[in-house]
Parts: structure tokens; C-alpha cells; sequence
């Protein structure tokens, strides 16, 4: 009785609560006139996929509808996850390459600012090295692929950097693992 008296308070017409309670349950109708979302139909959908009334009314306010909410959702992204990602210019299809090696919009942000491509920081990332390690790695001349044969032979970054030294100074010291070792 208390939902049927909402209903008119929240200008519902009767006839239309009969409609509602065959494809809704009243009380989440209500939940959703509340936040200014009156499509039944529209409302089911919502439902449908898993969105609450106060939810559905964020992603709408931001201009967002239900399909492009659904995929950032599937993506992991609230609406203010969502907001800010667009914010800096990523799309959906963008900002899931990036969160599926790991990274997220500010990480992201700073690979970019730093002239990588998201196909380089996979390469780096797949070998452990963040932003900082594969500035060292390229600051001593090492790319992906030398730096991932240091490091199969145990070598860290500055033992890397006295080896490179000392084979500069002494020729007839050639790191041969280095280029006789086609493994990746």
C-alpha cells in the first residue's frame, strides 16, 4: 500500500503500476522514478544488466547510456573511473589495452608522456620493468630484447651498465651471450 501511495505522490498513474509490477517489481520502479528514470522499458534494461537506480542515474548524467556503460563496466570502470579515462582522450577500446597490461590511466598517462606506445610498454612490462627501469635499460643502450637477455643471465641493470663499460674500453671483451643468443 505504501508504494501504491508513492506512486501517486511520484505522479505515477495507476494504470501504468499494473504494467510496471508484470515486468519490474514496484519497489525497484520506484527506486528508479526516484532518480528520474520513468522508461519502463528503459528501466528493465537497466536492471537487466546489473545497474542500480542510483548508478544508472550517474552514468546518464555524465552522458553516458546503457551500452557504452555495459563496456566500461565489463572493463572494470566506475563512471568517474570512466569520466577521467575519456577525460584524457582514451575510448573504451584504449583504456582496456592499457588496464589489461596493468596500467592504469595515470601510469598510462606517463608512458605516453614519455614517447612509448602501449606495444612497447608490453614488451617492458612482460619482462618486469616499469617506466623507470626502461628508461635505465635504454639510458645504458639496451632496448627490450638485450635487456631481457641480460636479465635470462642474471644481470641487473647496473652490473649491465659495468659490463657494457668495460667491453667499450676492451674490444677483445665481446659480450658474446648478447649476440650469439637468438632466444627472446
Amino acid at each position: 500500500m505504501e508504494d501504491l501511495k508513492e506512486c501517486i505522490k511520484l505522479g505515477v498513474e495507476i494504470d501504468k503500476v499494473e504494467e510496471v509490477i508484470k515486468i519490474v517489481d514496484l519497489k525497484s520502479y520506484l527506486s528508479f522514478v526516484r532518480c528520474s528514470i520513468r522508461d519502463l522499458e528503459e528501466i528493465k534494461q537497466w536492471i537487466k544488466s546489473g545497474f542500480s537506480p542510483k548508478e544508472a542515474k550517474e552514468w546518464k548524467e555524465n552522458g553516458i547510456d546503457l551500452e557504452e556503460a555495459k563496456e566500461w563496466k565489463d572493463i572494470e570502470c566506475d563512471v568517474n573511473k570512466a569520466k577521467e579515462w575519456k577525460k584524457e582522450g582514451f575510448n573504451i577500446k584504449e583504456a582496456k589495452e592499457w588496464k589489461d597490461i596493468g596500467c592504469d590511466l595515470y601510469e598510462a598517462i606517463k608512458w605516453i608522456g614519455e614517447g612509448y606506445g602501449i606495444k612497447e610498454v608490453k614488451k617492458w612490462k612482460s619482462i618486469g620493468c616499469g617506466m623507470y627501469d626502461a628508461e635505465e635499460w635504454k639510458a645504458i643502450g639496451c632496448d627490450v630484447k638485450e635487456a631481457k637477455k641480460w636479465m635470462k643471465y642474471g644481470y641487473d641493470i647496473e652490473e649491465a651498465k659495468e659490463w657494457i663499460k668495460i667491453s667499450k674500453k676492451d674490444k677483445n671483451k665481446k659480450l658474446n651471450f648478447l649476440y650469439n643468443d637468438d632466444s627472446e
